[in-house]
């Protein structure tokens, strides 16, 4: 039985050159090379209970450990995964049903629950690791991405905040506005210099996306219908992840007293 809190079992420790160590605030478990150890909420389903959030999937993903890395399973049917690198900026985000061989000696893996994660340290022990593949990977999904600034002033930033704001708002919402509902909200708030069109947003949300080193720009190929849809999601994911927009950011989009509303916005 893994050593620390009553939480953590079936992950057995044997004698193993490789072992990836899982830390959390009630313990630590060791899982060696040949092994894995599943985690979520269900105690009687998976080897480490993390949290007993009836929001987290009982079975949320799982670690599988081999002789010169290891690789993270988001098994959970809604809920992503982010896996952030502890001695770079650097992270992956996983989709329900991905997997992902993971690169870092280092990382932290958290469960995203709207705003809130909950999650654990992972330390990989042995061999060296090889450079980053991941696997079953969306074309469009962010891997590795390293968040660059956006100024908090700049009208890209603020399309991107409007792009965020219902899953600021709202925990889990899984609402995308369109570049049209993104102009029309930009020329209610009352902080742009002229008239914002749709054509004009989606040049700042591509300027975002080359900041984060995203895949899958707008002007890179057919981006109607899923596609577009998932370029979006994209974008949400890599800029909650990297803690590039907040709640407190919306009051930029908050209409001045003294100014009256701007007319909305056409293409």
């Amino acid at each position: 039985m893994a050593s620390g809190h009553a939480s953590l079992v079936r992950c057995h420790l044997k004698e193993a050159a490789t072992v990836l160590e899982i830390r959390t605030p009630d313990g630590h478990v060791t899982v060696p090379a040949g092994e894995q150890c599943s985690f979520g909420r269900g105690l009687d389903i998976v080897d480490l209970v993390l949290t007993d959030d009836r929001r987290v999937h009982r079975h949320a993903g799982t670690a599988v450990v081999d002789e010169d890395s290891w690789t993270l399973h988001n098994d959970g049917r809604w809920l992503r995964l982010r896996v952030t690198a502890l001695d770079r900026r650097a992270f992956d985000v996983l989709e329900p049903g991905s997997v992902l061989r993971v690169p870092w000696d280092r990382a932290r893996v958290d469960i995203v629950v709207g705003t809130d994660t909950i999650g654990f340290e992972a330390h990989h022990h042995g061999l060296a690791l090889p450079a980053p593949r991941p696997l079953a990977v969306d074309p469009g999904d962010a891997r590795t991405a390293i968040p660059r600034a956006i100024a908090r002033d700049s009208g890209a930033f603020r399309a991107l905040l409007a792009l965020c704001e219902p899953r600021l708002t709202e925990s889990g919402s899984d609402d995308l506005p369109t570049n049209q509902e993104i102009a029309l909200r930009l020329n209610r708030s009352g902080v742009e210099e002229r008239r914002v069109t749709a054509k004009t947003v989606e040049r700042r949300l591509d300027y975002c996306r080359r900041r984060l080193e995203l895949k899958g720009r707008a002007e890179q190929g057919s981006n109607l219908g899923v596609d577009h849809r998932a370029l979006r999601r994209q974008l949400i994911e890599a800029a909650l992840m990297a803690g590039l927009v907040g709640v407190a950011d919306l009051e930029l989009l908050r209409p001045a007293e003294d100014e009256p509303e701007r007319p909305g916005a056409t293409t």
